[in-house]
């Protein structure tokens, strides 16, 4: 599979998601993002790991992020969706967050949840596929900015890949999600 589109997230959601500790993102948009509002224009994406907004005091276990502006970017992971929800209900996301240890703090996930005045998250399950060799992509403008969708100059080759969680491990990840979350179709 051949992906010319990244979508920009945090440096350590990144390294969760590739790790396998976490299979869902939580999304609001991004200022530059048609609208204000996050659309999901593409199922299958790579992912361009950014320390842009990401803090301390933002995520569960804090950590300090790197400074440095990269001349370059390391691309090790590509996802596909396997379902979006809207969810309404913050208690139950901050419950959902503590339960399976996602990267964002329930202050974060607070905040993003009350942005604008429009109580809601889109909850983005994933299926991550870790790239056999990663690729290194040198930084643009094109890419800089609170944006969450990125036309990549090169497209990376994502052929040679493997699930980061097995099939079982990511089904079971999946059902248990949609179960706290009162989804009983997971399709």
């Amino acid at each position: 599979m051949i992906l010319d589109t990244a979508l920009q997230e945090w440096q350590l959601v990144c390294q969760a998601l590739a790790s396998g500790a976490c299979s869902v993102l939580l999304r609001k948009g991004g200022i530059h993002d048609h609208k204000g509002a996050f659309e999901l224009k593409h199922r299958s994406f790579v992912l361009l790991p950014s320390h842009l907004h990401q803090s301390p005091e933002r995520l569960r276990h804090a950590s300090q992020p790197s400074g440095e502006l990269a001349a370059e970017h390391r691309i090790e992971l590509w996802a596909q969706v396997s379902r979006i929800m809207q969810i309404t209900d913050l208690a139950l996301l901050q419950v959902a967050g503590q339960r399976f240890q996602w990267p964002w703090s329930d202050e974060e996930i607070a905040k993003r949840f009350n942005y604008r005045e429009q109580p809601h998250l889109f909850l983005v399950l994933l299926r991550c596929y870790r790239l056999e060799k990663a690729v290194l992509i040198p930084d643009e403008a094109a890419y800089a900015g609170c944006k969450s969708w990125i036309p990549l100059q090169q497209p990376i080759d994502c052929g040679v890949s493997h699930a980061v969680l097995d099939d079982e491990q990511w089904q079971y990840q999946q059902d248990e999600i949609c179960q706290l979350f009162h989804v009983e179709d997971n399709a």
